[in-house]
């Protein structure tokens, strides 16, 4: 990406903010995974998205009356200088097309007169992750407390809908990371029978990945077996069942590909065929009610799940059709859909319809502990002027062509 990519992002941005106000960002920080390493850095996608800036601790301010824009730089010590590098001024303008970089202790008393004569401040306001039980990034938290006496309003929603809509420079970053997904996993479909772990194939994958220019985008669901019912199955050390579960996507550019594919492990049970061309049906109706201007609410709630329900009413899983969980979602304990973009679970700002250059994935599957099986589809869709386009349609799910795939 070219620092006027991040240019026009932050034009956009500015064109939405209220009188009398700043933004003011803070890039993640660096989180310690022993005595003197830190666990592998990524970057605050919104600060990402406006700077393009991949290191820690940098703050990005903007000025909504005047359009003004700095950079304030972290104060690095001397370990972190030797070992770790930084930015430098010059590249960091150079990156992100700010072109005022401020050294942080000039900065921050910058920053806290500038703010005294604004109404208000946007900034990311970190939400409680309790439901995952996980601990967020302190950078967020503690800029909010530095900010405080100023009134705060969270950015996110705004920034949301702008990522929402993808342009072509977006596009053309997931489809590369689509494509070397699908190559990745095309590699695995053709040394599946040399495989007898888990493992194996995580390490087949990265090197795929590696090789072309990329990473993993998020850390891959490779299950067998009963843990196919596991929906972000950690543990990728077992030997393989009767069948796969790949759930994976490489990053290019900071955009990540999520797709994902349940393949046999030797010949399928006659009820394992049938649950999986009840799911291939699941994906492909979905898909064909992805057009722009559609109802979101409508498509997903009134149409597709109750066909997903229907589905498994026919699987003999349910007796009657309900959106709950003891019926539909208990088989299939996931959102049907999600945004795709620079964060795998990438936010579309709650929009009342689907629109032209989003990106989504459509996901479905049916999953039963009691018979010792998940079966999970993924592609990554946009939304096109004609109605939506499979990304990942190189790589197919029908039972014949993955059947001559595995051969």
């Amino acid at each position: 990406m070219q620092a006027s990519f991040f240019t026009q992002n932050r034009k956009r941005l500015l064109k939405k903010l209220k009188p009398s106000s700043l933004v003011v960002l803070t890039a993640f920080t660096s989180m310690q995974r022993d005595v003197d390493q830190a666990f592998e850095f990524q970057q605050e996608s919104n600060f990402w998205y406006l700077t393009g800036i991949e290191e820690p601790d940098w703050l990005l301010v903007i000025d909504a009356d005047t359009g003004d824009e700095w950079l304030i730089s972290p104060q690095l010590n001397r370990y972190q200088k030797n070992f770790l590098g930084g930015l430098t001024p010059d590249r960091a303008t150079s990156v992100s097309g700010v072109p005022k970089v401020l050294e942080q202790r000039e900065g921050m008393i910058f920053l806290n007169k500038l703010r005294a004569n604004k109404k208000q401040v946007y900034t990311v306001v970190p939400e409680s992750l309790r439901v995952y039980k996980f601990q967020p990034n302190p950078a967020p938290r503690k800029l909010v407390t530095k900010l405080k006496g100023s009134k705060i309003e969270d950015v996110r929603p705004i920034i949301a809908k702008l990522r929402a809509i993808k342009g072509p420079e977006e596009l053309e970053m997931i489809q590369r990371a689509v494509d070397i997904t699908i190559d990745g996993l095309a590699a695995v479909y053709a040394e599946l029978k040399n495989y007898t772990h888990e493992n194996e194939i995580d390490a087949k994958l990265y090197y795929e990945f590696r090789r072309r220019g990329a990473v993993h985008g998020f850390d891959p669901i490779i299950a067998s077996g009963q843990k196919t019912c596991v929906l972000h199955s950690p543990a990728m050390n077992d030997p393989l069942g009767h069948s796969l579960l790949l759930d994976v996507g490489a990053r290019v550019s900071n955009y990540t590909a999520d797709i994902t594919r349940t393949i046999p492990i030797g010949t399928p049970s006659d009820r394992w065929l049938q649950v999986y061309e009840a799911v291939v049906r699941m994906h492909d109706h979905f898909l064909a009610l992805l057009t722009p201007g559609a109802s979101v609410k409508d498509v997903i709630m009134k149409n597709a799940y109750p066909f997903v329900g229907e589905e498994m009413r026919k699987l003999g899983l349910v007796d009657k059709v309900k959106l709950d969980h003891t019926s539909v979602f208990k088989f299939m304990p996931h959102a049907i859909a999600h945004g795709l973009g620079i964060d795998t679970h990438d936010p579309l700002g709650r929009p009342e319809t689907f629109e032209e250059g989003m990106v989504l994935t459509d996901e479905v599957g049916v999953y039963i502990p009691d018979e010792g099986f998940g079966v999970r589809i993924e592609n990554d869709i946009v939304i096109t002027k004609d109605g939506a386009r499979n990304m990942a349609a190189k790589l197919p799910i029908t039972l014949p062509e993955l059947q001559k795939m595995l051969q």
